[in-house]
């Protein structure tokens, strides 16, 4: 803040759950992945909040959703209209070509910014 820098994050659901538990056993540490489901989905839903809490209060915030997830995609939407942000606050969406594409239509043609 001293400096006037924004903070920015891109928030990714990852897909690489066997070979990330199969490289923290081989090389002695924690598993970085959840125990379940449930736990990824709660994880990631936290960190997108702190993000658009952030970006509500008018802090230097900007936000890369990176998820194909239908209910992540949906929980970012129902925490940008509880918090009253409109399209243009500094949330992005990023997805792969072909992967859920209705939800990148859907949300162009409701003029959120997604790749």
């Amino acid at each position: 803040q001293r400096r006037g820098y924004r903070f920015a994050a891109k928030v990714v659901r990852g897909a690489y759950m066997v070979s990330e538990r199969e490289l923290a056993e081989l090389e002695g540490y924690e598993s970085p992945v959840h125990d379940c489901l449930e736990d990824t989905h709660a994880c990631y839903h936290r960190a997108i909040d702190a993000c658009l809490d952030a970006i509500a209060d008018s802090q230097k915030t900007e936000l890369m959703v990176a998820s194909h997830n239908q209910q992540s995609v949906e929980h970012t939407l129902a925490r940008l209209q509880s918090l009253g942000l409109n399209p243009d606050c500094g949330v992005y969406f990023g997805q792969l070509l072909g992967m859920s594409d209705h939800l990148t239509y859907l949300l162009g043609a409701n003029r959120f910014k997604a790749y």
